[in-house]
């Protein structure tokens, strides 16, 4: 897929801020591969963007599922490719700002 690019790395090590910054700069969107970020209510657990990141440009795929839903690998996959080809809020995935809880 041409135009895709990754920001890789350690947890907590400012690979989300760059992202947002860069996708803010060509405008891109932002298709998490976290593991847990695409679950709702582990927001310190798994350290997620901050509400300023978020808004900087669309986040798809982070806080999108219950903790009580399976995730595997091929229904990652399928989700990801769906918000990479259509770059619209993919059957409601993309991550809206929201205020971090504690």
């Amino acid at each position: 897929m041409r135009g895709v690019f990754f920001v890789v790395g350690p947890t907590a090590t400012g690979k989300s801020e760059i992202a947002a910054d860069v996708a803010t700069e060509v405008g891109a969107e932002i298709v998490s591969a976290d593991a847990f970020q695409i679950y709702r209510g582990l927001d310190l657990l798994t350290a997620k963007p901050e509400t300023g990141t978020l808004a900087k440009v669309p986040h798809h795929l982070i806080g999108t599922m219950s903790i009580l839903d399976k995730m595997s690998a091929a229904k990652f996959r399928e989700r990801a490719l769906v918000c990479m080809i259509c770059r619209t809020n993919c059957w409601g995935w993309i991550q809206k700002p929201q205020a971090r809880s504690i």
